[in-house]
């Protein structure tokens, strides 16, 4: 496979020492390991190789698969320099309660907490202790440090324009796709989106990935569908 090929996948993720599964796409197989979220929308994965929408390493690997092997799975091993980074002790930081406070924020250890500094930049990190009007929070991204396993399953590689602009529009609506009108007539596509869908940066990504992985097309529509 090469870059800017459009892919479907299935995956399990899983910590490579204890076997604990941190992100997958098949529901069924996650109510078999007893981790299903009825919150958390289950679906092959669709992406553009090449474009950063998986982790560098998997995306590396997928890109030497041959096309021969596609609906075979295969098992990658990340060590941590390649996966989701060493631990870095300076990202271990100690805030006050009461600043916390003021953003709104009652921290509970163990919990995962977001908030944005002075400097507007979005923060996450894990509460490790609280003590004496003072809470210490890790900054670690949670799989810093860890040996990852991806067992990954190429399904399909979408070959012809269709389906590739398909696939493009379905990376980014795929809930709703089925509500979806694509006509495609010589250099140009037309798009029409049911009102709940008109968003302008959901269009702008569509457009985005179509200019950049279809040839010849030259002009993109879109229209409100009531």
């Amino acid at each position: 496979m090469k870059e800017k090929d459009i892919i479907e996948i299935d995956y399990i993720a899983k910590i490579k020492n204890t076997g604990d599964v941190f992100d997958l796409t098949n529901e069924q197989k996650a109510k078999k390991l007893n981790i299903y979220n009825k919150n958390y929308l289950y679906h092959p994965v669709i992406i553009i190789l090449g474009q950063g929408f998986i982790l560098k390493a998997l995306e590396d690997r997928l890109l030497k698969i041959n096309e021969k092997n596609i609906g075979k799975t295969f098992t990658f091993v990340f060590e941590p320099k390649e996966a989701f980074g060493e631990r870095n002790n300076k990202l271990v930081k100690t805030i006050s309660t009461s600043y916390l406070n003021k953003k709104n924020i009652s921290p509970k250890i163990g919990e995962r907490i977001e908030f944005e500094d002075e400097k507007n930049k979005k923060l996450i990190g894990k509460v490790i202790s609280i003590s004496s009007g003072r809470v210490c929070i890790d900054f670690n991204n949670a799989l810093a440090g860890k040996t990852v396993e991806y067992e990954v399953s190429v399904n399909k590689i979408f070959k012809t324009q269709e389906e590739r602009i398909n696939a493009i529009i379905k990376m980014f609506i795929p809930t709703n796709f089925k509500e979806v009108e694509t006509k495609i007539k010589q250099n140009a596509i037309t798009i029409s989106l049911p009102k709940k869908l008109d968003n302008a940066v959901i269009k702008q990504l569509i457009a985005k990935y179509i200019n950049l992985c279809i040839d010849k097309i030259k002009e993109i529509k879109f229209y409100e569908k009531y």
